[in-house]
């Protein structure tokens, strides 16, 4: 069993991270079309959401005494699945094929994208059990998977939004 998907700690976790991804599909309803991200994009984040809604249902099934090793491998799956679709629709988002990025020296987010499309692609081969890093897949994922995050965070931090959004 692995132990990174034990205990509460991940509840909370991919709770957290449901509620945060609910909270900006929440924020694009109220937003301006002008502001808004690109349809795509929007279609990443609600796939994430739906990932992260998977990871939680795991955690909740592994945390109680309602743990089912059945329902932990669909929504694993699920999970792993959910984030390389989303993956691959955000990275696909934020190349520079699309009008609003091609002007841009740098296009914001593309390298937090990569690392999690490529964090994802190993979830997904461990949920499949091909188990390329013989028993740390998870862990390697998680690893890449948070580099991406971090990115994504410094590229998202703007004039208007800072990282603790003042």
């Amino acid at each position: 069993e692995d132990e990174l998907y034990d205990g509460r700690m991940d509840l909370l976790a991919n709770v957290f991270y449901a509620l945060l991804y609910t909270s900006f599909l929440v924020l694009y309803c109220c937003m301006e079309r002008a502001q808004l991200p690109s349809g795509m994009y929007i279609f990443g984040i609600v796939i994430y959401t739906a990932g992260y809604g998977c990871f939680a249902g795991m955690a909740m099934c592994t945390s109680t005494v309602m743990a089912n090793e059945f329902m932990n491998a669909v929504l694993y799956n699920a999970g792993s699945w959910l984030f390389l679709i989303g993956s691959a629709v955000l990275a696909y988002a934020l190349t520079p094929n699309h009008a609003h990025l091609r002007s841009l020296a740098r296009f914001p987010g593309i390298d937090g994208s990569v690392c999690f499309l490529l964090g994802s692609v190993v979830f997904a081969l461990d949920a499949a059990d091909v188990d390329p890093f013989q028993g740390y897949d998870a862990i390697v994922g998680y690893v890449i998977f948070s580099l991406g995050r971090a990115l994504f965070v410094k590229a998202s931090v703007t004039e208007w939004c800072g990282l603790c959004f003042q």
